[in-house]
Formats: C-alpha cells, structure tokens, sequence
C-alpha cells in the first residue's frame, strides 16, 4: 500500500509541475516513479510518452514504453494467476485476455446497480506496443 501512495503522490506532484510549466522537473518525477520494479500505475509511463513524443525523443518514449510493457504484462500475469484461482471455470477467457487485453466478467451474476464486475481487468498492454511501433517508425524517420 505504500507503494500506491507513494506513486500517487508522485503523479500529483508531476501534475502540478505540469500544470506551472515545469517540464523538466515532472518528467525527473515522472522518471522516479518507474525506476525498477515500479508499481504498475499507468500515469508516469503514460504521462513521460507524450512529453517525450512532444518533444520528439524517440529514444526515451521507446525506452518508457518498452519499460511500460515489461511492468504491465508482469503485473497482468500476475492478476490472471489470481483470478484463474479464483475463477477456475473461466480459465480460458482469462488466458484469451492475456493477449486481447479484454475484460473478463465474472459469474452470470456479476452486476452490481446494474455495473459489470470483472473477474480479471488487464492492463492494455496492446495499446502500448502499438504506441511502441509508431515511435520506432518515427524514430525511424527522423534518423533518415
């Protein structure tokens, strides 16, 4: 739990930096919140993409969103294994949603005030090696 705290108050500083024009500084903090094993919170990551990619730094956005892969397939390996355990019948949509990055919902009773409840909701690790292949194109370009 530390962790998460430790990120949002993170993010919420690179946020206020941002807002005040301080670019440089949110990235540095943006930065820190995904040295390591990081906890898998998409805003650092996401937030680093578009500074980066404003910028043109291809090389960092595509070493940010390589990173961002790494800690999101892990972390969604890792929820998959909870929630196989947990829901041993949806097994198969579970690993389907390994690599789709779909919802899978629960049981036939699964809504509650009439919101679906998800027995595994993973990161959209698609979306990220798209973003990664058009970075890698720019790059390209720009190195032409």
């Amino acid at each position: 739990m530390e962790d998460l705290y430790f990120c949002a108050a993170s993010n919420n500083r690179g946020i206020e930096l941002e807002k005040s024009g301080h670019i440089d500084e949110a990235i540095s903090v943006y930065e820190a919140n995904i040295v390591g094993d990081c906890y898998p919170a998409c805003h650092s990551f996401d937030r680093l993409m578009v500074l980066y990619r404003k910028r043109k730094d291809y090389t960092n956005e595509i070493r940010v969103i390589a990173k961002a892969i790494e800690i999101f397939t892990k972390e969604n390996l890792r929820r998959a294994e909870m929630a196989i355990k947990e829901n041993p019948k949806k097994e198969k949509a579970i690993q389907k949603a390994l690599v789709t990055c779909e919802k899978v919902l629960g049981s036939s009773r699964s809504t509650v005030n009439g919101n679906a409840l998800y027995c595994f909701c993973p990161y959209d690790v698609v979306k990220y090696k798209k973003r990664l292949e058009k970075a890698i194109m720019l790059q390209n370009n720009k190195n032409k």
